[in-house]
């Protein structure tokens, strides 16, 4: 949910995190791009994939 008193830095992080895991159920993007998508490291992507129920190991 969205918070009004997040900074634009928050807002920003959360929609490129979003949208990656959008890409990465919807279009089937690998980890890696996903990760570049999010602004993350590769490792960290996944941890957030497994964080939000989607598994990787399929």
């Amino acid at each position: 949910m969205y918070d009004t008193k997040q900074t634009i830095e928050q807002v920003t992080d959360f929609a490129k995190k979003a949208t990656a895991l959008g890409f990465y159920k919807q279009y089937r993007v690998s980890a890696e791009l996903g990760s570049q998508i999010a602004g993350m490291m590769e490792k960290e992507f996944i941890d957030y994939l497994e964080e939000n129920g989607v598994s990787v190991w399929k």
